[in-house]
């Protein structure tokens, strides 16, 4: 028998959940929250240059600058997953 984390249902979840870690009060709580598939269409150059211009003065001002850019990373994900379907 393998171990739960060779299973394919561990695998699956493993990839398709994302974790953050929040302070609260002094206690540090762990969310899990699902993946959408379609950000799997993120490029790499959108992330490698999010990352460089993000601004990293507090965790606020991280958040608030991922915040402001949601709908730029929204419109080309989906563009590229719609994108994806296209046969020639």
């Amino acid at each position: 028998m393998r171990p739960y984390y060779q299973t394919n249902a561990y695998m699956f979840f493993k990839y398709h959940t994302g974790n953050v870690e929040v302070q609260k009060d002094n206690d540090i709580m762990t969310i899990y929250f699902p993946i959408q598939p379609v950000t799997r269409f993120l490029t790499d150059t959108t992330k490698i240059k999010f990352m460089r211009i993000v601004n990293r003065e507090s965790n606020q001002h991280k958040i608030i600058d991922l915040v402001s850019k949601t709908p730029e990373f929204i419109d080309e994900m989906e563009h590229l997953e719609e994108r994806s379907h296209d046969f020639i």
